[in-house]
């Protein structure tokens, strides 16, 4: 090894001086042109920032939208959530006497029928005429319900427990015996030419009738003729 060294010892001197100035002359090189960092605008990097911010706020957008629902589809769940409470039917009062239990004053639903209004008052009485009785019929608000007893009549005139086509029919049908002329008055049992000029001069020549109980003071109308009339006549 020392031999080696010895026989090549020029060689090996001359490598050490060529690394030395080597290395003189990049120190020299690097001392005259420095190296310079680059440095990057600040509109650049303002710019940037925008870039990025922008696409943050994209994006959030685009995660709301697919998150919160729109005004119409929260219109329709509510829809959906609240619904409006059923309406309550107001009640009207009814009038029920004669052979019932309980009779006096009811207040029924407008669509109840006279059955619930019957029940309402304890029921028929055993004295009562049950057939007489339409008890699917509809009650007429404010009206009075006569439940019969076996045998009795009902001036339904007066009183009515049927529905409201039927009552407007049976009034639709009344001979008005203060405005019929002669044909009309003819039209009813037991009434001839004599008796219609009789009732229509009645009318002309003392007063009108007050009430149809009034009828029978026209001459030749007496009780039997006025109970024919009585359920065909009013005023």
């Amino acid at each position: 090894m020392v031999e080696l060294v010895k026989r090549y010892k020029i060689v090996i001197l001359f490598g050490v001086l060529f690394i030395i100035n080597l290395c003189v002359l990049l120190y020299q090189t690097n001392k005259e042109n420095p190296i310079q960092l680059t440095t990057v605008p600040s509109e650049n990097i303002a710019s940037t920032q925008t870039t990025h911010e922008g696409t943050e706020n994209l994006m959030e957008q685009d995660l709301k939208s697919t998150v919160t629902p729109t005004k119409s589809e929260i219109g329709v769940s509510e829809s959906i959530a609240v619904m409006p409470s059923p309406t309550i039917s107001a009640k009207v009062p009814v009038y029920v006497c004669g052979a019932v239990k309980v009779p006096g004053v009811y207040y029924v639903t407008a669509t109840a029928i006279v059955d619930e209004v019957i029940r309402l008052s304890g029921g028929f009485s055993e004295e009562a005429d049950m057939t007489a009785i339409n008890l699917a019929a509809s009650i007429v608000p404010n009206e009075k319900i006569i439940v019969p007893k076996i045998g009795e009549e009902i001036d339904k005139t007066v009183t009515s427990y049927d529905n409201k086509e039927e009552s407007h029919i049976r009034e639709s049908t009344l001979v008005n015996i203060n405005t019929a002329n002669s044909t009309e008055l003819m039209s009813l049992p037991g009434i001839g030419e004599v008796k219609a000029n009789a009732i229509i001069d009645y009318r002309k020549t003392v007063r009108a009738f007050g009430r149809i109980d009034d009828l029978k003071e026209v001459s030749g109308i007496g009780d039997k003729t006025f109970d024919k009339l009585k359920a065909l006549i009013t005023v």
